[in-house]
């Protein structure tokens, strides 16, 4: 059995081919400073969000105000932070860039991630595992190149396919459940609609450019998996061909590297 957690992309549907034991859960975030921002205070007696520990917090309509690095965080806040959050994926064509994925088992994985909206995304694994995940219209590729083994997974699912979608909002069959600004972030947390308990996503974005800086997601396990960006490269050519699995062209690939 794979010793690896495969994430995001209707890659989710996957796990259940890895044989992970089962880690425990990191800590949530650290410490929020109270750190007055934009001239407004709070009274921090009242302050009742405010902890060394943060679980995730629901986020209703109208959203829960709450207090974040001594600011009062209204619901319009929230709800505008929400759309830059939208309107930054959406505006996404193209994205290339080296990923560095922390795993549930306590293992560490890198490669490359490439991402051609809609419907196309590419998790290129190397050296180990020697992997590819190939994400396209909701059909997921699995290719193991050592064993020159093909699988594919067909999957709907909201969550797992949040970064293909035509158009994404933070709505509907998705529900925001966590919101928060740490200093020059933005993180924002996902579930489904339905089954709020089957899984949940996690965006960090950077602010004020909203790039995105990592993606976490946690299954209905408790197993969490974090995905770091770096020399991120967005809107530029992306060859079709990486949306493709060709046992011949991927062994050529990797021999070339």
């Amino acid at each position: 059995m794979l010793k690896y957690f495969i994430t995001l992309g209707s890659c989710i549907a996957m796990v259940s081919m890895a044989n992970l034991s089962l880690a425990q859960q990191p800590k949530a975030l650290t410490k929020v400073s109270s750190e007055p921002e934009d001239g407004i205070k709070t009274n921090s007696k009242n302050d009742t969000s405010v902890s060394g520990k943060k679980s995730v917090q629901s986020i209703k309509q109208p959203v829960t105000p709450k207090v974040v690095r001594g600011i009062y965080y209204s619901p319009e806040r929230q709800q505008y932070d929400i759309t830059r959050v939208e309107h930054y994926l959406n505006g996404l064509t193209t994205m290339v860039a080296d990923f560095t994925q922390f795993s549930p088992d306590g293992s560490k994985q890198g490669g490359k991630f490439y991402l051609s909206r809609p419907g196309k995304l590419r998790w290129e694994y190397s050296p180990v595992p020697p992997v590819v995940i190939v994400a396209r219209n909701g059909s997921v590729t699995y290719f193991d190149k050592e064993l020159n083994q093909v699988s594919h997974v067909t999957s709907d699912d909201p969550l797992a396919n949040i970064l293909t979608r035509k158009k994404i909002e933070l709505k509907g069959d998705l529900q925001v459940v966590y919101l928060d600004k740490p200093k020059d972030e933005i993180i924002v947390s996902i579930v489904k609609q339905k089954n709020p308990t089957e899984g949940r996503v996690t965006f960090t974005m950077k602010d004020p450019s909203m790039q995105l800086e990592s993606i976490e997601v946690a299954d209905s396990a408790g197993n969490i998996t974090k995905i770091n960006f770096s020399n991120v490269v967005l809107g530029g050519p992306v060859k079709e061909s990486l949306f493709y699995i060709n046992q011949n062209m991927e062994s050529n690939r990797s021999r070339r590297r």
